[in-house]
């Protein structure tokens, strides 16, 4: 579907796109007519949209982007996951009892995907094609003096030894702007939003007020999570804000361990949530095997509460056994379980088990009874827009190589000058949102650039 978020909207908008934009290719085979009474089809073009886009040190989680299909993607599909090997080679006239039949239906299969594409006047190239022009690519990359980062098993451990991919010695490292992995969104963001949401929108300045914390007694959450595709990283993400009036502290579970948040006096948590997958063969993620590493040797108080979130798939033997440990652990360290350990299966489908756990820990941490207190403390929340701090100027600069009265001077203040990326540092990089308030007959169109020239004051 299209789905569309529009500023000042709680809630996006979703449309089932129609028949007639989405193409879809039939498959046939160039000489053999029973293939494509099979019925195989397949999609005309390649679009994702569950990648993350790191651009100027800013996460986008919803920018798609699509290319065209090699050949040998849609051939090990079909024959691998969909496990059509058999009724192909039926198809075709192969022997099933063939030693070399995974590889002759693969290149059948190949040759009808190749041909059927073309066919239908829709672009896709083949593994020798593809692989000679990253060969190009590469050279011309190391003739700029740039390396090109890649990853063998993609590229030449797909292809096989017969594409000059395979013996070319790849280096994977990290540059950006690039897209990364990252967890499927409707999996942990809350589409529909209850009404306690505009609660804590509201209740959260009172925090900011020191006599309405001592008279009311918040929790102290502990919010951590171990993650391999971030799926977990976001799900403590969306239960935070969930649980934001508290102020929870978000951390993986390495930086637990290391930092030693369960035992030191000056973290006094009421309430710890713990949201780990288990990755490979029952192994915890990489930015959790740190705090499986520890001793079991912590010694929580019987007040500290604590709810464990298990994700993991059926399909593999060590159904969520990272979970299972960290729950095994916090049990014996004498904490006091707020409900038992949930477990998340990715083959059944995950959002409703999160959303129903989230909103589980969220009455068990901020009951009705809390929040009416909260709700009922007479705490302003008026006038709680800083003054402007800063006044901007553009005028003319005589030195400059600009035709007379192309600039018009304005006193202009600004409204806000937000850093837009979390825990940015303007010593090493910064993306920032300035917000001008234009006066009466200050206009501007699309297009127009905006000239700020600093200048010390001549105080100083």
């Amino acid at each position: 579907p299209l789905v569309i978020k529009v500023p000042g909207k709680d809630k996006p908008y979703v449309y089932k796109l129609p028949k007639e934009v989405t193409h879809e290719v039939s498959l046939s085979h160039p000489t053999c007519p029973e293939v494509k009474k099979l019925g195989y089809k397949w999609a005309a073009i390649p679009a994702i949209s569950n990648f993350s886009l790191n651009l100027g040190g800013i996460q986008y989680p919803c920018v798609p982007f699509n290319g065209w299909f090699v050949t040998i993607e849609i051939a090990r599909n079909l024959l691998e996951r969909y496990n059509v090997t058999i009724p192909f080679a039926n198809a075709l006239g192969i022997n099933i009892n063939d030693e070399f039949l995974p590889q002759q239906t693969l290149v059948e299969m190949e040759k009808s995907i190749l041909h059927s594409f073309k066919k239908s006047k829709f672009t896709i190239t083949d593994p020798v094609t593809v692989g000679k022009s990253f060969m190009m690519h590469c050279k011309r990359e190391q003739s700029s003096g740039r390396g090109c980062p890649a990853q063998w098993s993609w590229i030449g451990g797909l292809t096989g030894p017969t594409n000059p991919t395979w013996h070319l010695e790849m280096n994977d490292f990290y540059v950006s702007p690039q897209y990364d992995y990252c967890c499927n969104p409707w999996e942990v963001n809350d589409i529909d939003r209850s009404i306690t949401d505009n609660l804590f929108s509201s209740c959260s300045l009172l925090l900011s007020n020191k006599e309405a914390a001592q008279e009311i007694s918040i929790p102290r959450v502990l919010i951590t999570y171990g993650s391999e595709t971030g799926t977990a990283e976001a799900i403590a993400a969306s239960l935070a804000r969930r649980l934001r009036v508290c102020k929870p502290s978000v951390y993986c579970l390495n930086d637990v361990s290391i930092n030693a948040l369960l035992t030191s006096s000056r973290e006094k948590f009421s309430h710890i949530l713990i949201i780990c997958s288990t990755f490979g063969a029952g192994e915890p993620p990489s930015n959790a095997n740190l705090f499986f590493k520890d001793s079991l040797g912590y010694s929580l108080s019987s007040e500290t509460k604590y709810a464990v979130l298990a994700l993991g798939s059926s399909l593999y033997p060590d159904f969520c056994k990272a979970g299972k440990d960290i729950d095994q652990k916090l049990s014996n360290s004498r904490a006091t379980p707020m409900i038992d350990v949930t477990y998340v299966d990715a083959t059944k489908g995950s959002q409703n088990t999160i959303l129903k756990w989230s909103n589980n820990i969220r009455k068990h941490v901020l009951p009705d009874a809390l929040i009416e207190k909260i709700k009922a403390g007479d705490v302003s929340t008026h006038n709680n827009i800083a003054p402007p701090l800063f006044k901007l100027k553009c005028q003319r600069d005589t030195e400059l190589p600009i035709k007379k009265n192309l600039l018009t001077a304005h006193s202009l203040t600004c409204l806000h000058n937000r850093e837009l990326i979390e825990g940015g540092d303007i010593m090493e990089r910064s993306t920032r949102h300035i917000g001008l308030k234009l006066h009466q007959g200050c206009r501007y169109k699309t297009g127009d650039h905006l000239l700020v020239t600093p200048f010390n004051s001549i105080s100083i």
